[in-house]
């Protein structure tokens, strides 16, 4: 349905489902494989303008990513990671922007490893960021801003992110540093899986 249904209403209540099957199972029981059959998917359809929608498919995807973070270290969720980037580069630019406020959600919200963000920055995140920042459309670079300001707070300003901060010109530059003056001062979320486990593990028992 989501993949082919041309009736929105039921692309809303597919995706209200997946994330409804995703909260009541939790992690691990909400198994890997369910997420790669039905990511790209739902990143795909966040073409459709309609807000009852989006919001649906986007509540969706934040229910698959809080399972199993993208930038996560002990998930294996990686390839969740590449799926972000791709659709960052599609070609609407709906997508684009949705796929990045995606990655800010992640990079704002969930456990992240620093190690899994450094071994795909330059390569990949880096440049996924820049293109959204440098594109055409001022609402999808405002969107690019505040991930550059996500990413440049988790890792501490690094050294490779201010060299490509310093290569935009002063008005983004100054675009960023305001969204940066508005983020939270506290420091990212780093909870291992383990933890993670231990936290749901507890919850059910209390229910």
């Amino acid at each position: 349905i989501i993949q082919r249904d041309v009736n929105v209403q039921a692309v809303t209540i597919a995706a209200q489902s997946i994330q409804a099957i995703c909260d009541k199972l939790r992690f691990p029981r909400f198994s890997k494989h369910y997420v790669t059959i039905v990511f790209a998917p739902l990143l795909e359809r966040t073409k459709e303008k309609k807000p009852s929608v989006i919001e649906s498919i986007r509540s969706a995807l934040g229910s698959l990513c809080r399972c199993y973070s993208p930038l996560g270290s002990e998930t294996n969720s990686e390839d969740m990671l590449q799926e972000i980037l791709q659709f960052m580069k599609h070609k609407i630019p709906q997508v684009r922007m949705e796929s990045t406020s995606l990655f800010t959600f992640v990079l704002r919200e969930l456990p992240v490893s620093k190690n899994v963000v450094e071994k795909y920055l330059e390569a990949d995140i880096t440049p996924a960021v820049i293109r959204i920042v440098n594109d055409t459309q001022p609402t999808i670079r405002n969107v690019g801003f505040e991930c550059f300001a996500e990413l440049l707070r988790v890792m501490s300003r690094d050294q490779y992110l201010c060299g490509a901060l310093e290569k935009l010109d002063n008005l983004k530059r100054k675009k960023i540093q305001e969204c940066c003056d508005k983020l939270p001062k506290s420091s990212p979320q780093f909870q291992s899986t383990d933890s993670r486990r231990k936290d749901e593990s507890r919850e059910r028992n209390v229910n």
